[in-house]
């Protein structure tokens, strides 16, 4: 099912990104420098980890923005999709906001990269 696969790939981003940040601290700690690579591996999951997060919770809204960038016109019936996307979301951010929130603090061990990942998510 859906959930299910949901599931499996936050767990998959979780699982790399915690990774990712013990090996890049415990480098950290032995050479007293950041590994590059090592840092833009663990950017570009938590970028992906982000992004999924963003369309599981407002799928409408990410599809709507990518399919009308191009053309860049108003008509009534854009208008009309974008009046009922504005009412749900008015309706439902809060709430998701806050289950995105949960899943960050139950997801990510490292404090500071879990403080990370949320601002990222909520700006």
């Amino acid at each position: 099912t859906q959930e299910k696969e949901n599931k499996n790939n936050i767990q998959k981003f979780a699982s790399l990104i915690n990774n990712y940040d013990v090996v890049a601290r415990a480098i950290k700690e032995r050479t007293n420098q950041d590994d590059p690579e090592l840092k833009d591996a663990l950017q570009k999951e938590i970028t992906n980890f982000v992004d999924f997060e963003i369309r599981k919770y407002f799928p409408d809204i990410i599809l709507f923005v990518q399919q009308q960038t191009p053309k860049a016109e108003l008509t009534q019936e854009n208008e009309a999709q974008i009046t009922k996307m504005v009412k749900d979301f008015a309706q439902q951010w809060k709430k998701y906001m806050d289950a995105m929130q949960r899943d960050v603090i139950s997801l990510f061990q490292n404090f500071m990269t879990g403080s990370e990942i949320l601002r990222t998510l909520l700006y």
